[in-house]
């Protein structure tokens, strides 16, 4: 075993790698099993994953333009064809005991009925503030 030392070896080089491009989302390596369906494949699933939210934002936004505009011209219809009108009374009201009082509690378990009234008053006079 008497032998020389061989001199000292200088340490290896680093692995140089191609440049890779500052925007791109990851480096893409030369893998001979990475195939072209492979980057398909990932260039779509990156495509959902961007556009399924947007997507889903704007078609929320759309959903909830229609509601409102649904909504604004069913009110808008109702508030045309009101009809104001007067009620009277065809019989008495009948007396509603005190709240708190013990005939208060004591009808509180009887449902109330509500006063026979009729609608065919006089004609309504439409207040100035109403259009029409």
């Amino acid at each position: 075993m008497s032998g020389e030392i061989p001199p000292a070896q200088p340490p290896p080089d680093p692995p140089h790698h191609e440049l890779v491009h500052p925007l791109s989302l990851w480096r893409q390596r030369h893998n001979p099993l990475y195939r072209c369906t492979d980057r398909l494949q990932t260039r779509i699933a990156l495509a959902l994953l961007l556009l399924v939210p947007v997507l889903g934002l704007a078609a929320t936004l759309a959903v909830g333009d229609a509601a409102h505009r649904h909504y604004r011209a069913a009110a808008e219809h109702q508030r045309q064809s009101l009809r104001l009108t007067t009620a009277v009374l065809t019989h008495d009201a009948p007396d509603h005991p005190e709240p708190g009082s013990a005939e208060a509690r004591r009808t509180a378990t009887r449902p109330r009925s509500a006063s026979p009234t009729r609608a065919d008053g006089p004609a309504p006079r439409r207040p100035a503030s109403c259009p029409g």
